[in-house]
């Protein structure tokens, strides 16, 4: 759906910073990105809007999403995403973020195994990291320590076999497949390992 008209969006954007000043949270920040595909909100908007509402972090989050997501992916405003995690230091979804973050920015190994560590250790029981950081571990595979890749091959050996499944199909893009396939429990892997 494509908004046009300048009055609609000029309500959107009013009520929309009418909710941050009188509710003192940002409670549509999951809708950012769509309003801003749709051109509802710009990223100025968004950067006005953490001024407006300093201590939610989902600003700044929204804000860097909108930045990697932009025309500018080589360089991630990555400060937002580590204010933001100061703010909610035991939320694993922001650490997650911010590593994924580094990944993008090249940013130094021991950084981002440090970043990783920490992911593991304050989401250790959240199925919803595994999705996130297992992709990326394919990202960075070279990288990480022996122990991160052994809790990678657990983590997934104890998945859902379609969630293994899925995760052997985006391996194939990193050149991992056939390594997977080799060191994983063959119950787990049979459906997508059996030859193409």
């Amino acid at each position: 759906m494509k908004i046009n008209s300048i009055k609609t969006k000029g309500l959107i954007r009013v009520l929309l910073f009418a909710n941050i000043l009188l509710c003192g949270v940002f409670s549509i920040a999951g809708a950012v990105p769509s309003l801003l595909v749709h051109g509802l909100v710009t990223r100025g908007d968004i950067v006005f809007l953490s001024f407006l509402n300093t201590f939610n972090p989902d600003i700044a989050v929204e804000l860097a999403k909108s930045q990697r997501e932009g025309l500018n992916r080589e360089y991630v405003d990555e400060q937002l995403l580590v204010e933001s995690s100061s703010l909610r230091p035991y939320w694993p979804y922001y650490q997650l973020e911010l590593l994924y973050v580094q990944i993008l920015n090249h940013d130094d190994v021991d950084l981002i195994r440090l970043t990783f560590d920490k992911v593991i250790s304050l989401g250790a029981h959240e199925r919803g990291i595994d999705v996130g950081i297992i992709p990326m571990s394919f990202m960075v595979w070279t990288s990480l320590r022996e122990d991160q890749i052994g809790w990678v091959m657990s983590r997934m050996n104890t998945a859902r076999q379609s969630t293994t499944t899925n995760l052997i199909k985006v391996s194939e893009d990193y050149g991992l497949k056939w390594y997977l396939c080799s060191k994983l429990q063959w119950i787990q892997v049979a459906r997508a390992c059996r030859g193409d």
